[in-house]
């Protein structure tokens, strides 16, 4: 179970690296910030991720977990782990909340959150994110996990693993 875990953590490593070059060149073209929770609609995370979700949700006081807990309850199409318009787990988050807003190559062509990058011209490579690849290498990792933990669920929803905390 290590292995999976370790080469998520590995992939983890080389967004945040893409994320820093990112930030050091666009910075002030960029709105994504706390409070900004538009894109937060996530219901489930691939099998790898909620494991990280989950003992990330652990180390939540008991008033998070309970706000969360609530949250799940909700039907507002924002992901449960939103407290205060803030993410809760914001350094344990899946794959996806790394990626949305930032430039991201589909099909050959950049895409990005509308409020970003409004007077950028170019974006330099090293801070574009090959969705492609980022996808196939996530879902091998994802199968990886699921051989070595036998969990049979490729997805698992968000509000599955809030019962499961709230369970102890």
């Amino acid at each position: 179970m290590n292995k999976p875990l370790n080469a998520y953590k590995a992939l983890i490593a080389q967004l945040s690296g893409i994320e820093k070059n990112l930030l050091s060149a666009h910075r002030r073209q960029i709105t994504c910030s706390k409070g900004c929770f538009e894109c937060c609609k996530l219901g489930s995370a691939f099998a790898v991720e909620a494991a990280v979700i989950r003992k990330a949700s652990r180390r939540l006081s008991g008033k998070a977990r309970g706000l969360i807990s609530e949250n799940g309850k909700k039907r507002t199409g924002y992901c449960p782990y939103l407290i205060g318009g803030a993410c809760s787990i914001y350094v344990s988050r899946p794959v996806i909340c790394r990626t949305h807003g930032y430039p991201l190559m589909i099909g050959g062509k950049i895409t990005f959150c509308g409020m970003n990058f409004k007077k950028v011209k170019t974006i330099s490579a090293n801070c574009i994110t090959d969705l492609g690849r980022l996808n196939v290498a996530l879902a091998a990792i994802n199968i990886a996990y699921l051989k070595a933990t036998g969990e049979k669920r490729v997805r698992i929803p968000l509000r599955s693993i809030i019962k499961e905390i709230a369970r102890g």
